[in-house]
């Protein structure tokens, strides 16, 4: 598997671009907003961290949705008001040049707001339990706990995560 068919892929780079954005932002608002002590900080301010890193992650990965919608819609149009784009970056480019920057940004408003629900329930509760997984002795931060984390996250069978 190349890495340059992955990233090439249209909806990939686009998630790629999002996801990165929004993790890295909560990961960086936990450590600066946790306790003196080091423990995490409360359920609040976790909150607070998933609606700026899902704000953030969204407005920076409004472009590339906003081309994926023109690339989308373009094959449903008569050949002959086709913008014919070559991909993300091209779409880019030209909606930038041809309708101005801010093109890029139409229905951020919505989109961003999205983002901010689906964080706070989405990094919020994975953060929670993984403080619970690591707090319990038998995982360490490292790929079998986020593993674990994901496995239980799409289980409807395993409550035993969840467990106070």
């Amino acid at each position: 598997w190349k890495l340059r068919a992955l990233v090439s892929t249209q909806s990939t780079g686009r998630q790629l671009l999002y996801t990165t954005t929004r993790v890295g932002v909560y990961t960086s608002l936990l450590e600066r907003f946790s306790l003196p002590d080091g423990s995490p900080p409360g359920f609040f301010t976790k909150a607070g961290c998933a609606m700026t890193a899902g704000a953030i992650g969204s407005f920076v990965g409004t472009p590339a949705e906003i081309s994926l919608i023109r690339m989308t819609a373009d094959g449903g149009l008569p050949p002959e008001k086709r913008r014919n784009y070559r991909g993300v970056l091209n779409a880019v480019s030209r909606i930038s040049k041809e309708e101005g920057v801010l093109t890029l940004w139409r229905g951020c408003g919505p989109t961003v707001s999205r983002a901010v629900v689906v964080n706070i329930a989405q990094l919020v509760t994975y953060s929670s339990a993984k403080e619970r997984l690591l707090a319990s002795g038998y995982f360490k931060d490292n790929v079998f706990c986020h593993f674990c984390l994901q496995y239980d996250k799409r289980s409807s069978d395993n409550h035993s995560l969840h467990a106070s």
